[in-house]
């Protein structure tokens, strides 16, 4: 394992960095091994790119980076309670989980496993951290501090243990006891109480796959986001619809959603209601 730095990080994705070279070097020479970073590393380079060079580039960089902790080539569709709830300005409505669901209204999504093995808490927490460093900068847009938090005012990590296996109650209860100084956090999502606990746990189902087959692995990470509105009902497909119209993206974020093999039991009718508004 190498930790690396944000130079390292700025130097592989500026082709005119001096050192790109021996940067681009290093990621092809350990493409399967993990780059240890930290979410303020990862917030510095994402500012620094978003300064320099774009919004946009750096978001796709952001992307980049992220997939050096994950095996994406072994990702797997599984079903899980997703569908369009919070709106934002920029996407129009991202994903929510929704334990309102019935099964039959379960979506699809990518269940990605981590390039390094996860064996002790540490190794967990790490994971845990890099994913909201991934997803707390593309979403406030600001530079990641040094505390090391995995919540914030609008989401927050939550963990699932496979119910199926044993052995795992004592990493799941210092899971608890990490996140128990964020706990006012976890509380403050009334809508997300039944997809999140305060004790920062999943409380989903455990997810299995298209074919039926349940998912196998020892724990999932995901950051459960809080729904717009906070209490009432969800948005129907017209006003998701609507809400793209209006977004900067476009209808970006539903049509990339979708090519990366994401789903909801509502895209035909959010799709239809899309092309009939050209």
């Amino acid at each position: 394992m190498i930790f690396v730095d944000s130079s390292f990080w700025i130097a592989e994705a500026m082709p005119r960095d001096g050192r790109h070279a021996t940067a681009a070097a290093l990621s092809r020479a350990l493409p399967t091994q993990q780059l240890i970073t930290s979410n303020l590393i990862l917030g510095e380079t994402w500012t620094f790119l978003r300064r320099r060079v774009g919004h946009r580039f750096a978001l796709s960089w952001l992307d980049t980076a992220r997939s050096h902790r994950l095996d994406i080539e072994r990702r797997t569709r599984v079903r899980v309670p997703i569908r369009y709830g919070r709106k934002t300005t920029t996407s129009g409505y991202t994903m929510v989980l929704s334990t309102e669901l019935r099964t039959a209204q379960f979506g699809v999504a990518l269940a990605v496993p981590c390039r390094a093995a996860v064996d002790t808490f540490e190794q967990l927490n790490k994971e845990a951290e890099a994913l909201w460093a991934a997803e707390a900068t593309k979403k406030t847009k600001k530079k990641q501090s040094a505390d090391r938090r995995v919540t914030s005012s609008w989401g927050a990590v939550g963990l699932l243990a496979n119910p199926n296996r044993s052995g795992l109650d004592s990493l799941v209860a210092e899971w608890s006891s990490r996140v128990s100084a964020e706990r006012d956090k976890y509380r403050e999502f009334p809508c997300l109480s039944s997809a999140v606990s305060s004790n920062g746990l999943l409380t989903i189902p455990w997810p299995v796959t298209e074919s039926g087959d349940v998912l196998d692995c020892d724990f999932i990470l995901a950051t459960p986001t809080e729904p717009t509105p906070k209490s009432g009902p969800y948005a129907t497909p017209p006003q998701i619809a609507a809400s793209y119209l209006e977004a900067k993206g476009g209808r970006g974020y539903f049509d990339k959603t979708r090519g990366a093999g994401i789903s909801t039991a509502f895209d035909d009718d959010i799709r239809k209601c899309l092309d009939s508004t050209g």
